[in-house]
């Protein structure tokens, strides 16, 4: 984090132990139908994920998260990265470079 991620600043907010299964497995991308985010909201309860300003959250994509509402006048900033195996195809037709692995790019090239 940039920032502090507060409960008052909208921090990320986690259903633990809910990494090991896709939810929606009819979406490989594993976003949720309303009716299924309403369903995991009463049936699981979230908990929020407050860091100091330069601490670092990884987490796995299955994992169902959202970030709250900053209802503060602060800003929170944070800078996200996300990994992906190789194999991950667009929906869109692009190709994404691999920095790791036998098809990796070579930093000469660039």
């Amino acid at each position: 984090m940039l920032d502090a991620a507060t409960v008052e600043n909208g921090c990320m907010w986690v259903t633990p132990g809910r990494h090991n299964e896709l939810i929606n497995p009819s979406d490989g991308s594993g976003f949720l139908t309303e009716e299924q985010s309403e369903d995991l909201t009463e049936e699981f309860e979230a908990e929020p994920l407050t860091l100091e300003a330069g601490e670092a959250l990884l987490f796995h994509n299955h994992l169902p998260h959202r970030s709250g509402v900053n209802s503060t006048d602060i800003a929170r900033r944070a800078f996200s990265v996300c990994y992906m195996e190789t194999a991950t195809v667009s929906t869109e037709s692009r190709d994404y470079p691999a920095l790791f692995g036998p098809d990796a790019m070579n930093p000469d090239d660039l």
